[in-house]
């Protein structure tokens, strides 16, 4: 859509719903005019785990994401199905720095919203993805 530009390149880390990625990516090309390439799934960011927390470390996945090389895109859009935190607040949906190249968003809590709404989801469909709420 846009000549010239690199897309945003939009990367799952860990298991991440394929519809959840490819939503996202149409996502950005819709609403902000911008070329999307989903990239292969990275691994599951272990190294960001906080046993204490029970939570992910977002600005240490953030820092880990800045320091792979992505030539093919402008800037980087990690997904995962993870609890993230930073150290001033205990739940975030998202991390981006200003000015960067990596940006990272949460669907987990997400989920949680959704069963917290209705009781149940549906089951699995064996991809990873929950159905719509009843």
């Amino acid at each position: 859509m846009n000549s010239g530009l690199k897309p945003i390149g939009v990367v799952p880390l860990g298991e991440v719903c394929e519809l959840t990625v490819k939503s996202i990516a149409a996502n950005i090309l819709g609403y902000l005019h911008l070329d999307t390439l989903i990239l292969p799934p990275m691994e599951h960011p272990m190294y960001a785990y906080n046993e204490r927390r029970h939570q992910y470390d977002a600005g240490a996945m953030i820092t880990a994401m800045e320091s792979l090389s992505f030539p093919q895109c402008d800037k980087i859009v990690g997904v995962v199905d993870l609890d993230l935190f930073i150290p001033i607040f205990a739940h975030v949906f998202g991390e981006a720095r200003q000015g960067g190249r990596a940006a990272l968003v949460s669907i987990s809590r997400l989920k949680a919203s959704l069963l917290d709404l209705s009781g149940s989801l549906e089951p699995s469909d064996g991809k990873g993805c929950q159905g719509s709420p009843p």
